[in-house]
């Protein structure tokens, strides 16, 4: 009997595992999409660009939006879209951006629409990508460059491990849209959402994704304390996904007296631009004004 139980525990044991790290490389997983507009839609001028991220080098593909002088907005998408997502019309955004005076760089991150694909075990290493774009700036700007970065969802993530562990590259602020606080919240609600009670692979399947494909391994709500620049934390009131408490969660961990909120109304998740994209607009180019005057 001591024997049945033992290999019932093994064979549960073998089973988490490997459900776990079937999850954890769907997780890590390049997306497929390519862009299928561009900024000239919106009859403003773009450049094609193209720069390596730090660290790992992948080739990344984007585009460099001349807005204004001595202020660069850095853009990246969520998921595995690409940067003319127009499930959260980012094109659009970027565009907006650009006339009200910011100059925008955004980007395909690695793995996703016309960049490359990263090795098998650094597709999670999202934050060197913002390294690339934050070196591509300085040098086709200059080091007065004021720098903001942007990121959706994910790439908020990404912007905020980039900041943390960079402290000496001086960042104007973050815009984090839809932001998570704790990973394992989110993949546990998007798992058991697919399938009921499947969130109890997340702990597993984040372990393997760090050790195997190079997921972060840092949660939003530890690491916002340890970041000095500004941060604008935006989210829906309807978001499902990453519900707006977990902003909330952010903005009481930062405690950074400069930081700001925008809840949009009725806004689900990543639709807070299409929502009431004339109260974004407006609360995004107050917040990067007030820190570029800094």
């Amino acid at each position: 009997m001591l024997l049945k139980l033992r290999l019932t525990a093994l064979i549960l044991i073998a089973l988490y595992f490997l459900t776990s790290l079937l999850i954890a490389y769907g997780f890590s997983l390049p997306g497929k999409t390519i862009p299928d507009a561009s900024p000239a839609e919106y009859d403003i001028a773009y450049e094609d660009v193209s720069f390596y991220s730090s660290v790992d080098h992948v080739s990344l593909q984007g585009w460099y939006i001349p807005g204004g002088e001595n202020t660069t907005i850095i853009v990246m998408h969520g998921g595995r879209a690409n940067r003319a997502d127009k499930s959260m019309a980012l094109l659009e955004l970027c565009a907006e951006l650009a006339k009200g005076g910011f100059s925008v760089l955004t980007f395909d991150r690695r793995g996703c629409g016309l960049s490359s694909a990263p090795s098998f075990y650094n597709r999670g290493h999202l934050e060197r990508d913002f390294g690339g774009a934050v070196d591509y700036i300085r040098n086709r700007n200059g080091e007065q460059e004021k720098i903001f970065l942007f990121g959706n969802s994910i790439g908020a993530l990404a912007a905020f491990v980039y900041t943390y562990t960079h402290e000496e590259n001086s960042i104007g602020g973050i815009i984090s849209d839809s932001g998570f606080a704790k990973r394992e919240n989110i993949a546990a609600r998007v798992l058991n959402q697919a399938v009921i009670l499947s969130g109890i692979f997340a702990p597993g399947a984040l372990t393997l994704g760090e050790l195997v494909f190079g997921l972060p391994n840092l949660d939003a709500v530890d690491i916002v304390g340890g970041i000095r620049p500004p941060i604008l934390f935006i989210s829906g009131d309807n978001d499902l996904q990453i519900p707006v408490n977990a902003t909330y969660k952010l903005l009481e961990a930062s405690h950074n007296p400069s930081d700001e909120i925008l809840i949009v109304p009725g806004a689900e998740h990543n639709q807070a631009y299409k929502t009431n994209p004339t109260e974004y607009i407006s609360r995004v180019a107050s917040f990067l004004n007030k820190h570029t005057e800094d």
